[in-house]
């Protein structure tokens, strides 16, 4: 025992003079878990529209797609999925490569905000955090929110900055305005990012009694970049998502910090009760005096409160709100974490922290299915393909019908069909998301399947095949069928998806 508690101490000792190398050490494992990550996963829906949109032709295509209604996000994560295609290649790994080290920026200037207040060995477990969380999986998802995540914590890193010491404030406000720049224009919900900085700002300045102009407008200048999503607009205004998957509501706040939080409290356990256990600590242990300006506190509790406010904004303004849209509160709840080590007192809690959150994380990809949702695998194309192969296979989760499209091979991909009808969407979901959106995509990517409005294809009265989820929010196609007095015979059935055989009604409606 004593070997293990003096090579724990060495360790301590290591990240305390070696920052250089026990970031690159963390480098290469974060790397490591998170590139094998995603090549254990196949595109999903989300993803599929970053990927298609970033293989148009050109800048002029891309635009005049994103004008049309292709998707919502401006410009920029195309153009580093663009930059990471040319380099290596179009697979899953390299569409996913800017959230993968978008997310690498958020870790990497965490370590530098939690090692200015606090120490090195605290900065370096507390970057072990979010990969113990549900913010993880979106450093293996080719969207916008690792990037974005990066960018607020390099922006947050800069007002750290600017507030720490007047030499070179000029270069760390240009800094913190061109990240929040790019945050906003990367997705829009990234303007919730300026709300944390604006109120600690607003505590330094009640703090100090001095106004930082420079800062200020570096945090409120940003803002203006907001303009960029009004040409895109105008391309979904017929988009309705009056549905409980879109749906805000105050508890759509618990049910993010569940799946924020929730894989990491068993690992959070095992560490706390190693920091608590007597046996664990060593002699040269001293309670430190952290020296944390009121403002970064008032930061940090800003981002964990970040969910709250995107609900607030999604009942005011959007009306809707998706989980991923609080992930920036992952800022908060790392500089918490950090600070709740460093009170412990206990010199080796950040050496358990990193042995704990790394076997974790690294067991957590090993568990990872090699699926991009649930009951979509690519075996599952290869079943389906020996089934009935004279009949069309139709998909009835909108969400499904893209992956399958991208992953089927070619006979099964020309029978694939998706049916569209945006009255009876509405109808039987309150949303006709994928009624209006499927036209457009067809228009502009290169989708392989069909898109048929629902009354022309039962209108020719032939079998048919229906492939889904079982259930889905957003699937009217069953229900539609059965009020159209249409005959369903069910072939197979699993507690994720069901095949069934369909004759359409007589006469079509």
């Amino acid at each position: 025992m004593s070997f293990i508690r003096l090579f724990i101490d060495d360790v301590v000792d290591f990240l305390h003079e070696q920052p250089t190398w026990s970031l690159v050490y963390f480098i290469v494992f974060y790397l490591g878990c998170t590139l094998t990550a995603s090549r254990l996963k196949d595109f999903w829906y989300d993803e599929l529209f970053t990927y298609h949109m970033s293989r148009l032709p050109d800048w002029k295509t891309i635009v005049s797609a994103l004008k049309a209604g292709a998707d919502l996000n401006p410009p920029p994560i195309y153009f580093f999925t663009r930059i990471s295609h040319a380099v290596f290649g179009t697979g899953e790994i390299a569409t996913r490569l800017p959230a993968t080290l978008g997310f690498l920026l958020m870790l990497l200037c965490l370590y530098r905000i939690v090692a200015i207040r606090m120490n090195r060995p605290v900065a370096y477990s507390a970057i072990f955090f979010p990969l113990v969380t549900g913010a993880y999986r979106w450093a293996t998802e080719a969207r916008t929110y690792g990037v974005i995540l990066g960018l607020a914590a390099a922006a947050v890193m800069f007002w750290q900055q600017a507030g720490r010491v007047r030499e070179n404030r000029a270069l760390a406000c240009v800094g913190l305005g061109l990240c929040l720049t790019l945050a906003i224009t990367t997705q829009a919900y990234g303007v919730l990012c300026a709300g944390p900085m604006l109120v600690g700002e607003g505590f330094r300045v009640w703090r100090s009694r001095e106004i930082r102009w420079p800062v200020w407008m570096a945090l409120l200048l940003p803002l203006c970049a907001l303009a960029a999503y009004i040409p895109l607009l105008p391309a979904h205004n017929s988009v309705l998502l009056d549905n409980s998957v879109f749906r805000p509501e105050p508890a759509s706040i618990a049910r993010f910090y569940h799946l924020l939080l929730d894989p990491s409290l068993f690992p959070l356990l095992i560490v706390f009760a190693i920091c608590l256990w007597p046996g664990s600590r060593s002699n040269s242990d001293v309670q430190e005096e952290l020296s944390i300006p009121i403002e970064e506190y008032a930061m940090a509790t800003g981002f964990l409160l970040i969910p709250v406010a995107s609900i607030l904004v999604a009942l005011a303004v959007t009306r809707v709100f998706m989980d991923r849209y609080g992930l920036p509160s992952i800022i908060g709840a790392t500089l918490l974490f950090a600070l709740l080590l460093a009170r412990s007192g206990n010199r080796r809690a950040p050496v358990y922290t990193v042995a704990v959150f790394g076997f974790w994380c690294v067991a957590g990809v090993m568990r990872m299915p090699g699926s991009a949702q649930d009951g979509l695998v690519r075996a599952d194309t290869q079943r389906l393909d020996d089934i009935r192969p004279e009949l069309p296979l139709v998909v009835s989760n909108g969400l499904w019908f893209l992956p399958m499209s991208h992953y089927s091979e070619p006979a099964l991909a020309a029978r694939l069909t998706y049916l569209i009808d945006r009255k009876s969407a509405v109808q039987f979901t309150g949303s006709n998301v994928f009624d209006v959106g499927y036209p457009i995509l067809k228009q502009w990517y290169n989708i392989r399947g069909n898109i048929v409005p629902y009354d022309d294809f039962v209108k020719r009265n032939s079998p048919f095949l229906l492939y889904g989820p079982t259930p889905f929010p957003l699937d009217w196609v069953v229900k539609k069928l059965i009020a159209d007095g249409a005959t369903v015979k069910v072939i197979a059935i699993r507690p994720e998806t069901f095949l069934c055989e369909v004759i359409p009604p007589a006469h079509g409606r």
